[in-house]
């Protein structure tokens, strides 16, 4: 029998491969988000895909009811309002999605048996500085995004202390790929570079990121969800460190461009 696996945010860049990925290994896959892909951008070619536009702040009843009909045994949750600098504009809004909706997603799932396992797309922006991206690091949260994170990553630690509740934390560092918002460092260096307008890098690019590719991430994801350990965090990355200096040269090699005149 097929395990239904229910995607929420599955509109999102990382959630649309998510998706890709399992109905390609014959999962049974519902996906719900606030909007709907555009057709233009729509790589998921299967009938086999349910979809549902379900707002986690507008529409909960209705993604209750869709718990009770599809009764998944599987949630990756995606959903978050994920745009680290402009959370400082409007932190509520960032709260409201990423730790009120969301706890109260997981407190109507809490004690549902068929759910056997809550994988929540976390952050690594939770541990502040990048040297500190490990498991077991200390939690130094510098923005209303990674702090909302945080407040519901905690709250779900508890839920697995005292209901047993089958959550496993996913923290991946820096995904890319076909697909990604233009804002993104690298589709959007690939544009410039296009439009063959100036790039301006902070610290004179000596900032330093790991970076993993949105297929290899999926597949991550994939692997925990089938031997991941209740409770645990993961994250997926890569041991080597780039400075963005160096990635900005990498791509601009790719398309035969001058990095000092970019």
């Amino acid at each position: 029998m097929k395990k239904t696996v229910m995607i929420i945010g599955s509109s999102s860049f990382s959630g649309s491969w998510m998706a890709k990925v399992m109905l390609e290994k014959n999962f049974r896959v519902i996906g719900i988000s606030r909007s709907r892909i555009k057709k233009k951008f729509n790589f998921i070619n299967s009938k086999k895909y349910i979809f549902y536009k379900i707002d986690i702040n507008k529409d909960f009843n209705k993604m209750t009811k869709l718990f009770n009909k599809y009764k998944p045994n599987i949630i990756v949750n995606f959903a978050a309002q994920s745009f680290v600098r402009t959370s400082w504009d409007s932190p509520l809004d960032w709260f409201k999605t990423n730790t009120l909706s969301s706890i109260k997603l997981v407190e109507y799932l809490k004690n549902k048996k068929y759910l056997k396992k809550f994988i929540q797309i976390s952050t690594p922006e939770i541990y502040g500085n990048i040297k500190n991206f490990k498991r077991n690091g200390n939690y130094n949260p510098t923005t209303p995004y990674a702090l909302s994170k945080l407040s519901f990553d905690l709250y779900l630690k508890m839920l697995v202390d005292k209901n047993n509740f089958p959550v496993i934390f996913v923290r991946s560092a820096n995904v890319y790929g076909e697909g990604q918002q233009l804002y993104r460092i690298i589709p959007k260096a690939i544009i410039k570079i296009k439009k063959k307008e100036k790039f301006y890098l902070n610290d004179m690019g000596e900032v330093y990121r790991s970076f993993i590719h949105i297929l290899d991430n999926s597949e991550f994801i994939l692997n925990i969800i089938r031997k991941g350990k209740i409770g645990s965090a993961y994250h997926p990355s890569t041991k080597k460190l780039i400075s963005l200096k160096k990635l900005l040269k990498i791509i601009c090699n790719k398309f035969s461009s001058k990095y000092e005149k970019l």
